[in-house]
């Protein structure tokens, strides 16, 4: 599942398979980094947006399929969290969506999650990698 981590100063990356098993094992890697640093409280929106943002890759940029690779890296900044998500897949055209979706649709929610439980987000043509961050109190 996890084929490779890396940690160093304020910074963790790791490469995973495109299986939505990889996710807990992945979120764990997270929250160490986390404790680490003293990053407590109320993490609802961050866990709730790096789900979103990693099973979007695996589901729809990687198709699933346990060959293909996931790229993840967070980094700590001063008063900020960054996250980086990777996928292999050919993109999407970002620029259409994030409007609420219908509370009864079970998908197309990811964007509009974004918007409401980070501090911003970018993503980079061609769709397949996403930068997203929470700014920190001090």
């Amino acid at each position: 599942m996890i084929v490779k981590v890396v940690k160093r100063n304020q910074f963790l990356k790791v490469i995973f398979k495109a299986t939505l098993k990889a996710v807990d094992a992945l979120l764990k890697e997270v929250n160490v980094f986390l404790h680490k640093y003293k990053i407590v409280g109320s993490k609802f929106g961050l866990d709730l947006c790096l789900r979103e943002a990693l099973n979007n890759a695996i589901v729809h940029g990687a198709g699933e399929d346990e060959e293909e690779l996931i790229l993840f890296w967070l980094k700590k900044e001063k008063n900020r969290l960054c996250f980086f998500v990777r996928d292999p897949g050919s993109g999407f055209n970002y620029l259409r969506y994030g409007q609420k979706p219908n509370e009864l649709t079970p998908s197309g929610w990811g964007l509009f999650l974004l918007a409401n439980y980070t501090s911003g987000y970018k993503f980079f043509p061609p769709g397949n990698k996403l930068l997203f961050w929470f700014d920190l109190e001090e």
